[in-house]
C-alpha cells in the first residue's frame, strides 16, 4: 500500500487557460516596466547631454563677453539688429583698434538640417569652432543700447535668451535659460 495517491486527471482545460492569463498578464506587467525604465534613461540622458553643452556655451559665451572691450554689429542683411549672431570686439593685443581679421568673435547658429535643432558655433579670424551641437533650439541677444560697427558701441550688458531640447519629441520638453553679462573692457 502506497502512502500517496497519484492523481490521473491531468490538467482541465480551465486551468490551463488560468494559467496562461497570469503568465500573459505577468508579461505585459514586465514589458511596460521595461518599457518604462527604458524611456526613463533617455530622458536622464537627453536631460544631463543638455545640461551639458548648455553650460559649456555659458561658460565660453560669458567669458567672452567680459574679455570684450567692446559689442559691435556687422548690420549683416539676415540679421541686422544682431539679435540672432553676437559679435564682440575681444583686444587680444591691447592695441585699442580692431583687427577685424583676428580680434572679432562671433556667436551664431548653424542648422542641423532637421528644421528644428542647431549647433552654436564661435568664430574668429575665419575659423570657426562648435561649442555645442543638436541641443539648441533658439539663440537671442538683446542689449541695454544697440551695438554699432565702430568700436565705440555703448552697449554695456548682453542678455542671452536660450531653449535648448536635447531631441525633439524625446524627453522632458523644452528648457530656457537667460543670462546677462557685463561687458567689463569697454574703451
Amino acid at each position: 500500500m502506497s502512502w500517496f495517491r497519484r492523481d490521473e486527471r491531468g490538467t482541465t482545460l480551465v486551468e490551463l487557460l488560468v494559467m496562461m492569463v497570469l503568465i500573459s498578464t505577468l508579461g505585459m506587467v514586465m514589458v511596460t516596466a521595461f518599457a518604462a525604465t527604458s524611456r526613463s534613461s533617455k530622458v536622464g540622458e537627453d536631460e544631463t547631454r543638455g545640461l551639458s553643452d548648455v553650460r559649456t556655451v555659458i561658460e565660453r559665451l560669458g567669458r567672452d563677453i567680459r574679455d570684450a572691450r567692446g559689442v559691435t554689429c556687422d548690420g549683416a542683411a539676415w540679421d541686422s539688429t544682431c539679435q540672432s549672431h553676437l559679435q564682440l570686439w575681444v583686444d587680444y593685443n591691447s592695441n585699442y583698434k580692431i583687427d577685424a581679421n583676428t580680434e572679432i568673435v562671433t556667436w551664431q547658429l548653424q542648422s542641423l538640417g532637421d528644421g528644428h535643432h542647431y549647433k552654436v558655433v564661435r568664430t574668429v579670424g575665419g575659423v570657426s569652432t562648435t561649442i555645442a551641437t543638436s541641443l539648441i533650439v533658439q539663440v537671442a541677444f538683446t542689449y541695454d543700447q544697440q551695438p554699432t560697427s565702430t568700436n565705440t558701441s555703448p552697449t554695456r550688458t548682453v542678455t542671452t535668451s536660450m531653449t535648448y531640447d536635447a531631441i525633439y519629441g524625446l524627453g522632458a520638453g523644452s528648457r530656457d535659460l537667460s543670462f546677462t553679462e557685463r561687458v567689463r573692457n569697454v574703451a
